[in-house]
């Protein structure tokens, strides 16, 4: 456990941290947002397009266990960051939509702030996880074009 939590501590990180600072710093509730019901339509969009991109590369880590990937056994690790990031967006995906039935635009109570606060860090989390992926990718291929 104290493994995965390492190896996620970039994303952890900056969730906690955006959190903090959408808390504490922005004070930020649904009423300060220029467009909340925009806001969250577009969340639920970019979170489900985002969880079925990542469920799709399932399909791709066969593949992706030949080279670099099997040279450092990784691929469980691999497989468990992809895991992490379907479960994030997941879960920006059920919160937005719980926010957008139950909580108002015009909403100022501690309950919406803190909900938004969560929705945003999940979401920055789950970005700051999916770049770490791209960037595992565009490593193997990278390593895989150069020994070829």
């Amino acid at each position: 456990m104290k493994e995965r939590i390492l190896r996620n501590k970039w994303s952890i990180g900056i969730g906690i941290l955006v959190f903090i600072v959408c808390i504490l710093i922005l004070k930020i509730n649904p009423s300060k947002l220029a467009d909340y019901s925009g806001f969250l339509s577009n969340s639920i969009s970019f979170s489900s397009l985002t969880t079925a991109v990542f469920m799709a590369t399932f399909v791709f880590i066969p593949l992706l266990d030949i080279g670099l990937l099997k040279e450092m056994s990784t691929n469980k690790k691999f497989t468990e960051r992809i895991l992490i990031v379907i479960t994030l967006f997941f879960s920006v995906s059920i919160l937005s939509l719980l926010m957008s039935i139950l909580i108002k635009e015009s909403s100022t109570t501690i309950l919406a702030s803190i909900l938004l606060s969560l929705l945003i860090s999940i979401l920055s989390s789950a970005i700051a996880e999916s770049i770490e992926i791209l960037k595992i990718v565009f490593i193997l291929n990278w390593n895989k074009k150069g020994t070829s």
